[in-house]
């Protein structure tokens, strides 16, 4: 029986880097208080005092102080709005700053700010509206491009993610962020040569940043630039040695030169560094079965499903490994 390939994944994601988490660690928004309320205007400051401490709790007792003695105070809302997304409690912070727009505090900031609470809400359809209010003030506005990119990108609209990056890119070109973030995209889009293009230009802006070499690797490995990928694998590697995606793309690169001990080492790696991820032990499971060894690749194609039942990828490979087990008609690529 003609050999049946099992297919690695390069799947993204799992150790996605581009983040929407908000953590305002700087000092409040500066906004020029308003009030001639002098009890207001203390507690604000006292707020500031107790935020640069990084006393939270505090702060927020401070502002919601300052907000009671003035009701029309926006910089106390939207600092306590702050103080509130560094204590990761967006349902609160997202109240705030929406009181502090509606009392018109409502630049581009403001919806930025409002933007990230509402997308750690899962609320992305709000969050995106926000981008969208942030551009119609400002299409200059680099932080809503990308933010409404990793909207898109949370979506599954990678085409339109990547385009929103590369939007970022052209207000910004000098910007390793924005290049990055466009790379992740072309890759999650399965655009290699766009996506080589986008991470070297990361690179060479910012030479440590781990990611884009392990999504280079990634691109080069699919365009079977084997020797690439894997010094790009490697220097991620170098750069952290608990990447476990540098490790599971190395591995992808080892098996398909069927290089399956190197590999076995990689993807092991990526397991242990991974154990809740389903793409290492499908891959992991693709190498054991292409050298031989197909109940060990059953065993982690099961483990995979168990982890994400709905990876089709593992579904595949498992049917094929359980089919050719059955009639016993399996030639194993060596």
């Amino acid at each position: 029986m003609k050999f049946a390939s099992i297919r690695l994944t390069l799947a993204v994601g799992a150790f996605i880097a581009v983040s929407c988490n908000s953590a305002l660690a700087d000092p409040p928004a500066a906004l020029t208080p308003t009030s001639a309320n002098p009890q207001a205007l203390a507690a604000l400051k006292q707020g500031d005092d107790a935020f640069a401490k990084q006393d939270y709790k505090t702060a927020v007792a401070d502002y919601t102080s300052a907000a009671a003695a003035d009701p029309h105070l926006e910089a106390a809302f939207t600092h306590c709005g702050d103080a509130l997304c560094v204590s990761h409690d967006y349902a609160d912070a997202i109240i705030q700053y929406q009181k502090a727009i509606d009392l018109g505090n409502a630049d581009t900031q403001a919806f930025m700010r409002h933007a990230r609470c509402a997308y750690n809400l899962n609320d992305v359809d709000s969050a995106m509206a926000d981008c969208n209010k942030a551009l119609d003030i400002d299409m200059r506005c680099e932080d809503a491009w990308m933010f409404r990119g990793n909207c898109y990108l949370a979506k599954g609209d990678n085409s339109t993610a990547a385009a929103d990056y590369s939007e970022a890119v052209a207000v910004d070109p000098k910007n390793g962020d924005t290049w990055y973030a466009a790379g992740y995209a072309f890759s999650y889009n399965d655009q290699w040569q766009a996506a080589i293009f986008a991470l070297t230009q990361a690179i060479n802006l910012r030479p440590k940043f781990v990611w884009s070499y392990v999504y280079r690797g990634q691109a080069y490995g699919k365009l079977h630039q084997n020797d690439k990928g894997l010094a790009d694998e490697k220097q991620a590697e170098t750069l952290d040695p608990k990447n476990g995606y540098a490790h599971l793309f190395n591995g992808d690169i080892l098996s398909s030169q069927k290089n399956w001990d190197a590999a076995m080492a990689e993807l092991n790696e990526a397991v242990r560094l991974g154990p809740d991820l389903a793409e290492p032990w499908n891959d992991r499971g693709a190498c054991e079965y292409n050298s031989g060894k197909a109940q060990a690749a059953i065993a982690d194609y099961q483990k995979a499903l168990s982890i994400l039942p709905t990876y089709d990828l593992a579904q595949a490979n498992l049917k094929l490994a359980l089919g050719n087990q059955q009639n016993n008609s399996t030639n194993i690529r060596r």
